[in-house]
Formats: structure tokens, C-alpha cells, sequence
């Protein structure tokens, strides 16, 4: 990776034409829309997120942008808001951007 892309992180986000839900309804990712978000109202976005091949790449977006932010909306590389809150306690220097972007 070359230090200008690197600088540039996500631009052009060129993997989201790659995800698997580029064309689903978006409420089965950001079920809170609805107000019933619950753990497993999650399932039927994750189903969709384990066979992604750009799940890693999509996390990585989530945890760079909502990085030290205590409200966090949808599901993103197969991870809800809290798992992506508990990920960030359990590795919160990690570099998200240089570990999975292409």
C-alpha cells in the first residue's frame, strides 16, 4: 500500500461495490430504524455479512469512523453496535485502516 493511499484511508470506497448487501433494503442493517434492535434482529444481516468478501473491509470502515463514539447505528462486517463497542475495549489502538483496507 502506498503512503497516499493509506493517507487517503477509504478513497474511493471501491470495496462497497463489492458487499453482498449492495442491494438489499438497508433496514436489515440498521434495524434500530424500526426501533425493535435487538442481538438477534441482527441475524438476517449477518447471514448476508459471514459470506461477504469484503466484511473485513467494512468493519474496518465502522471502527475507524466511529472510533471513541458512544453511539453507534448498524451492522457493519458482520458486527452489531455493541460487539463493535467491545471490540474497541479489547484493541483500542488498533490500526483498523492499515490492518484490512486494500
Amino acid at each position: 500500500m502506498s503512503s497516499n493511499s493509506k493517507n487517503n484511508e477509504f478513497t474511493p470506497i471501491n470495496w462497497q461495490d463489492r458487499a453482498a448487501c449492495k442491494s438489499l433494503p438497508i433496514i436489515i442493517f440498521f434495524p434500530e430504524e424500526s426501533h425493535n434492535a435487538s442481538p438477534r434482529i441482527y441475524a438476517e444481516g449477518k447471514r448476508f455479512c459471514e459470506d461477504c468478501e469484503v466484511s473485513k473491509q467494512c468493519l474496518a470502515f465502522a471502527m475507524h469512523h466511529e472510533r471513541n463514539q458512544w453511539r453507534r447505528f448498524g451492522l457493519f462486517g458482520g458486527k452489531t453496535p455493541r460487539e463493535r463497542v467491545n471490540l474497541e475495549s479489547d484493541y483500542p489502538y488498533r490500526d483498523w485502516v492499515s490492518e484490512f483496507s486494500e
